[in-house]
């Protein structure tokens, strides 16, 4: 997905595609690291792209309330600034 991310506005929207399927897969496997980043990921792209990407902002701050309040994973910390409001604004 990195190189689709980096690649025009076809390749983007391949990659949104490719980062929605790595959201579905890590749920479906309990496997709530990867989820983090890739929701993470598919956050950041669709607003590149200006996309709404409310629903996927509601389902990375659910997945970052199952971790404890106090915790420092690195995928954590990115998923948690990705939330925040001035996270991003222009």
């Amino acid at each position: 997905a990195r190189v689709l991310i980096a690649a025009p506005r076809p390749a983007a929207d391949a990659a949104i595609a490719e980062l929605r399927r790595a959201v579905d897969v890590a749920e479906r496997q309990s496997a709530r690291r990867p989820q983090l980043r890739a929701l993470g990921q598919l956050i950041t792209q669709r607003r590149r792209a200006g996309e709404d990407a409310a629903a996927d902002e509601l389902r990375l701050a659910a997945l970052c309330e199952q971790f404890p309040s106090d915790s420092q994973l690195p995928d954590l910390r990115r998923a948690r600034a990705i939330l925040r409001p001035t996270a991003h604004t222009t």
